[in-house]
């Protein structure tokens, strides 16, 4: 159970066990788990009420504050190489859509997203080695600013398009003279907090052998689609003449540090930055944009690179349908303990506090309810992190589970 979030129950709820039988209703209750609004308000990030209650129902789920931020850490860090620089600039349309709004204020995602990055950064500064046939002759250390682009000699290789995939000659995966184009990032020498390759951007597949890829243009959504393809074990050249980031480097209150941290962890995965225009070939072009944009452009990215991934691999478009979205009137929102919201998060405790706030809107969160509520018993405990267990076969269709369900987990089907 999700400590500190809901109202105590003054009453306690008199349970009697009834016989099978002498049904009221014909619908039995179902837990569907549907999409949050935070989450269906943000292309880029995707789970983001699972990053939050991974935090906030750590000891429910048997895991240390440290192993659930990791958790956190790692569903942001899947689809957005980014969350230092988000956690500043990002316009959070989540935050509008927030059922808590209307109550004491949104969940602070935003600074909940800065605070996980930031987190990552500190435990895992950058000190990275590139693999020698990606270096090329530049001189081993920590990974030099960002604003001094490494440049390698850059073979033929394939290219992702903003509207489909195009293959070049080059498309078998080897180098000169059919040497394998392979390669692998060096350790990472700061094992802090369990991150290991390119400061926790591991790998999404597992990759036999890496071959050659070009992203035109650095911004955003070009950034976003070569560290994709890198964890998915393609070694990848970007190319623009600008300085890597797009117009956020524009971005007021957006430190140039920040930025060129995480761009160099994303360089760290092997991905290599070349200060001039792409090749002649179609290629996955960064469309840049403005700020309003910036989820959405790296979705873009992502989605690029997985399309171009599963091409070449041979494999169907990923499915991207999603549960139906929960409806507002399913979260009872007057059920939770009112709780302030942190427009910063300093520490942990700051984190897990915040992190509690979430409603878990369309997911179970261990409140019992259902449990308390069934007169038949329908719902049976089971242990830490397991939720409760249904057992249908009691159920004579009251529907009260349901109706006392404040996170709208619970159908009558």
């Amino acid at each position: 159970m999700m400590t500190g979030l809901f109202k105590p129950v003054k009453k306690p709820v008199i349970r009697h066990l009834s016989a099978p039988g002498g049904d009221i209703g014909p619908y039995r209750p179902q837990y569907s788990a549907k999409t949050a609004p935070c989450t269906a308000a943000c292309p880029s990030v995707g789970d983001i009420r699972g990053w939050l209650t991974a935090v906030a129902d750590a000891e429910a789920n048997l895991r240390t504050p440290e192993q659930a931020l990791r958790s956190a850490w790692e569903k942001i860090s899947a689809r957005n190489p980014f969350p230092s620089v988000c956690g500043r600039v990002c316009p959070a349309d989540c935050e509008q859509v927030c059922p808590r709004e209307a109550k004491d204020g949104a969940v602070a995602i935003r600074a909940f997203e800065r605070y996980i990055g930031d987190l990552a950064l500190e435990l895992a500064p950058i000190s990275h080695t590139p693999p020698a046939d990606v270096a090329q002759g530049v001189p081993s250390g920590p990974v030099p600013a960002v604003s001094r682009l490494v440049s390698t000699p850059f073979r033929g290789c394939d290219t992702v398009s903003k509207t489909g995939v195009g293959m070049s000659a080059d498309a078998a995966g080897t180098g000169p003279e059919g040497t394998p184009c392979a390669t692998s990032p060096q350790p990472n020498p700061c094992e802090k907090w369990g991150l290991g390759l390119a400061h926790g951007l591991t790998p999404a597949v597992q990759a036999a052998g890496r071959r050659e890829a070009a992203v035109s243009g650095a911004g955003p959504a070009g950034l976003s689609c070569a560290c994709q393809l890198a964890r998915r074990g393609w070694r990848v050249t970007v190319f623009d003449a600008a300085e890597p980031g797009g117009f956020l480097r524009a971005l007021p209150g957006l430190p140039a540090e920040i930025l060129d941290r995480e761009i160099a962890r994303i360089t760290a995965l092997g991905v290599t930055l070349r200060p001039e225009p792409a090749p002649g070939v179609v290629a996955f072009t960064d469309p840049g944009g403005t700020l309003a944009k910036l989820p959405h452009l790296i979705a873009e990215g992502r989605i690029a690179a997985e399309a171009f991934d599963n091409a070449a691999r041979g494999l169907a478009p990923e499915k991207r349908d999603a549960p139906p979205r929960v409806a507002p009137d399913r979260i009872k929102t007057s059920w939770y303990v009112e709780a302030p919201r942190h427009e910063e998060i300093r520490n942990e405790s700051d984190a897990v506090a915040e992190a509690r706030r979430c409603f878990a809107c369309g997911t179970c969160m261990g409140c019992g309810n259902c449990w308390m509520y069934c007169s038949n018993g329908c719902f049976e405990k089971t242990p830490k992190g397991n939720r409760f267990k249904l057992k249908i076969e009691l159920c004579h269709g009251c529907s009260r589970c349901a109706e006392e369900c404040p996170s709208g987990y619970i159908d009558m089907l």
